[in-house]
Parts: C-alpha cells; structure tokens; sequence
C-alpha cells in the first residue's frame, strides 16, 4: 500500500502531496479530505486513507490516526497494513493491543520480526504494568534518525551490507522506535537475493533454486570475500552473490574505466 504520487488526475491529491512534501501538515490534511470527499470509493482509495493517516501523525493526531488505520487493518487485510495499525497502538501506548497485532502480523510474514519489535513491545508492556517511565534520550534519537537516513542512502546505491549496518546501530541507539523496527523488517522483506550457483532471484527462506535446482540451506563457507559490486560478504567459491546477483570473479576483466562506471 502505497499513495501514487505522480501523475494523479486528483488535483486534491495532488495539492495534498505538494503541502506534505513542504511540510505544510495542516494544508495537506484539508486537500486529502476533499479528495476523499469527491472520490469516496475507487481503486485507490485506501492509498488515499493510507495517505491521510501518515498526515494526521506528522500533526500528531494519534487518535484520529489510529481510527483511520484501524478500518485500513479491516479492509485491506494485508501484512503492511495491520503492521501499520499496530505501529500506531504502540505509540499510543497501547501495548497489549499493539502485542497481539504484531503478532499477528509476524505469524503470517516471519520477516516484519527480523527486526525485534516482538521484543520491544513485549518489554514495554511490562514497563507500562510496573509503572515504569521511559524518557528516550534527545540526542540518541536524532542520531538514529540520522542514520536511518544513511540506511535509506544506501538502500539507494545497492549497497545492502552497509545499509543493514546502519538500520542496527540506529536501533540500538533508539530501540523504542517503532519506525525503525519497520524499516529494518522491510529492508528484510525486499533485500533483494540471489541464488549463489546460477544467480537467479530466490526468495529469503527457500531451501531450493527454482531454476537451477541449487540446495540453498548450504554450509558457512570457510572462506568469506567481500563482493567488488555490493560489498556484501561471499564465499569464495560461489559463482554469484546472494545479494546482487553478479559474478564477483568477473569484475577482474573490467578495464579501471569500467569498474569505476559500476
């Protein structure tokens, strides 16, 4: 779920885009709700609801936030959704309601978890019955937020090993942060991997190659390399890297100019 953000017909929506982009909250919100006014129903109106949502919590609206992400979680049905409603409850401190959500979420699609929020969540509801106060350290966070942006930059080049560095310091800066925890799940989720034999994309967790038929459950090589396109670690015998998906033998027979071109 996602709000198309370019080349609308929606000239609300588009307005809406324009204020949010600039920071201007309120504005966006007035544009978002006539869009929704004149187009109450279509294909894309829980792209639109979705949208208006992430508005309503840039103004710090949590109630109305959760309201809207709540008939989302019932009417898309879908993993991001639900995970989207539950990030909500959290920040409301909701915890056993956000709990179960989680869970529901991470039982259909193992990866939302990779990131730990199971944990957090589990932790912080503890706190909240013990009457425990969590007070995040300013500083510590903006740090994290800092680097969450470098991970996004990352992201951006393909440089996945580094990316996956910075999503886990920033959490162990900030690991109360539900954002985060998001973002490391789906950099899980839509890293891309590659079958190390034949170099065809496989989905994380397959045991086989759908092509070439490769027992993907293999044995830590004893001998690791970095990969000259990604950086990623490969073993040295692997004909591709699991990440993306290029020989890292061949970037030996390119001329410097090439190289420097990758």
């Amino acid at each position: 779920m996602g709000i198309k953000m370019y080349k609308t017909e929606d000239e609300h929506l588009h307005q809406g885009i324009v204020y949010f982009d600039r920071g201007h909250f309120q504005e966006a919100e007035q544009m978002l709700r006539l869009s929704l006014k004149e187009r109450p129903s279509g294909h894309d109106s829980l792209d639109r609801l979705f949208f208006l949502a992430r508005i309503l919590l840039a103004e710090g609206k949590l109630a109305m936030a959760e309201r809207i992400a709540r008939r989302l979680a019932r009417e898309a049905n879908d993993s991001e959704s639900r995970w989207f409603y539950a990030s909500i409850l959290y920040q409301r401190e909701k915890f056993a309601e956000a709990e179960t959500v989680f869970q529901e979420v991470v039982q259909e699609s193992p990866d939302y978890g990779l990131g730990g929020i199971l944990e957090r969540v589990a932790l912080r509801k503890r706190w909240k019955e013990k009457g425990y106060l969590f007070k995040p350290d300013p500083s510590r966070c903006l740090e994290a937020f800092l680097l969450s942006l470098q991970h996004q930059g990352y992201l951006n080049m393909k440089i996945y090993r580094e990316a996956q560095f910075a999503i886990e310091q920033a959490l162990e800066l900030d690991p109360d942060n539900c954002t985060l925890h998001q973002r490391r799940a789906e950099f899980e989720w839509w890293r891309p991997h590659y079958c190390p034999v034949c170099g065809e994309p496989v989905h994380p967790g397959w045991r086989k190659c759908t092509v070439c038929s490769a027992n993907l459950s293999y044995r830590s090589p004893e001998v690791w390399r970095d990969c000259p396109y990604c950086g990623a670690e490969v073993g040295l015998l692997w004909n591709s890297c699991p990440y993306c998906g290029r020989d890292p033998d061949q970037v030996w027979l390119l001329g410097s100019e090439e190289l420097d071109a990758e």
